[in-house]
């Protein structure tokens, strides 16, 4: 007997629309553009410290868990890495 296989291809294509995005992803698109404007707007030497208003607002944001992996996670890296920029 022979196994036959369907082609992982197929069955992505299967699970998309033609091309649309979901909202999810238009909502997280629109967010990026505000943001990219926002930071033009501040000017390259302001970009540091708000990058980090930013993150701790967006970790603000964020449920149980997630929010206390984010806040370790934060934490290690502006410890380890502290010339690293944050951005969300």
């Amino acid at each position: 007997m022979k196994d036959t296989q369907k082609s992982a291809k197929s069955t992505t294509a299967k699970n998309k629309t033609s091309g649309a995005f979901t909202d999810e992803e238009r909502a997280a698109m629109k967010e990026r553009a505000r943001e990219e404007r926002a930071a033009a707007r501040r000017g390259p030497r302001a970009a540091k410290a708000d990058g980090e208003s930013d993150v701790l607002a967006k970790i603000a944001e964020m449920q149980g868990p997630d929010r206390a992996m984010a806040k370790r996670l934060h934490a290690i890296i502006k410890a380890s890495a502290p010339v690293l920029s944050p951005k969300t």
